[in-house]
């Protein structure tokens, strides 16, 4: 991330900010479908490889996927 940072404070040109992706989304959770949430992106994330790669490759991109608590558990949960 520090890179990430450090890159985008740089003179970032409309086709630099073209070429990502940035997004994000905060939802309530059900606890216990969260395995299968982990298996699906697990997958999903490796299709997106996997189409991105497909074909004769002229640069190198990073692909993050992040799903991590935004609220503490109740004590005693």
């Amino acid at each position: 991330m520090e890179g990430a940072i450090s890159h985008l404070s740089q003179n970032t040109t409309p086709v630099d900010f073209n070429q990502r992706l940035m997004m994000s989304v905060s939802i309530a959770c059900n606890p216990t479908k969260l395995q299968a949430a982990k298996e699906f992106l697990h997958s999903a994330i490796y299709e997106a490889a996997d189409l991105l790669s497909a074909d004769p490759c002229e640069s190198v991109y990073q692909l993050n996927l992040q799903l991590f608590p935004q609220t503490k558990e109740k004590k005693g949960t």
